[in-house]
């Protein structure tokens, strides 16, 4: 059996960081019916913001020697990404980078975290062709690269 409190330790100390430091993001209802309604288009566009916010780490996974994470382990960590922005822990800053915050309002109710997570679950096809929009890669096949999400 697992337990969930160290989860709730890390993210409770992110809230007490951020709060001290005056970042707070407003969350709700209205907040995660906007992220669960998100279309393909503006999930993409979310997806290369992130890529590019985040490059310098995936590229260090990708190129590494020996190779260490696999697409499915990239995957999974720019999913955690969306979660977190989906509780509104982490949000775009105006310089265009990620920035931690402190979600301030109520929780997702367990139908709002069912919908996050499908939306979640259903931004992961949606990967590839966000890294490849950003490096504008095809060969005359009309395939794409290596990434297999």
């Amino acid at each position: 059996m697992t337990s969930d409190r160290p989860k709730k330790d890390i993210l409770e100390a992110w809230s007490e960081i951020c709060r001290e430091n005056g970042a707070v993001w407003s969350v709700g209802p209205d907040y995660y019916k906007w992220f669960a309604e998100m279309s393909d288009e503006q999930m993409i566009k979310m997806l290369r913001l992130i890529l590019v916010a985040r490059a310098d780490e995936i590229n260090s996974w990708i190129f590494a020697e020996p190779q260490m994470k696999s697409d499915e382990d990239i995957c999974d960590y720019i999913q955690t990404i969306l979660s977190l922005f989906a509780m509104g822990f982490l949000q775009f800053r105006s310089d265009g980078d990620i920035g931690c915050y402190q979600p301030v309002g109520p929780r997702a109710t367990p139908e709002e975290e069912r919908e996050i997570d499908h939306r979640i679950r259903s931004a992961k096809p949606l990967i590839r062709p966000a890294v490849f929009s950003l490096l504008n890669m095809k060969d005359k096949s009309g395939e794409v690269g290596r990434w297999t999400c």
